[in-house]
């Protein structure tokens, strides 16, 4: 599945641990998503929503001693799942 191959992989890079599922069962319930537009409007088979690597404890502003901690992860991430998806049938 593209999802753990892309938590996989970012938590190889600082151990930083993931969970992919829905954003209804894993972040919270929100109608009209940008991940619901993508789906209704573009009619795209993949959209996903990622969220940073704060436990609850900052919300939307990570402190800066993170941001490139979490930008070194979350390119592993992108391109662990950019190459599952090119190799799904």
């Amino acid at each position: 599945m593209a999802t753990t191959r892309a938590c996989d992989a970012l938590s190889i890079v600082h151990g930083t641990t993931y969970t992919h599922g829905s954003i209804a069962n894993i972040i919270y319930e929100a109608s009209s998503s940008s991940a619901d537009w993508v789906y209704g409007e573009l009619g795209t088979v993949y959209s996903y929503g990622v969220e940073l690597r704060d436990e609850r404890q900052y919300g939307f502003l990570l402190p800066a001693d993170q941001i490139i901690l979490s930008d070194e992860e979350t390119l592993q991430a992108v391109k662990a799942l950019a190459k599952s998806i090119s190799e799904s049938p």
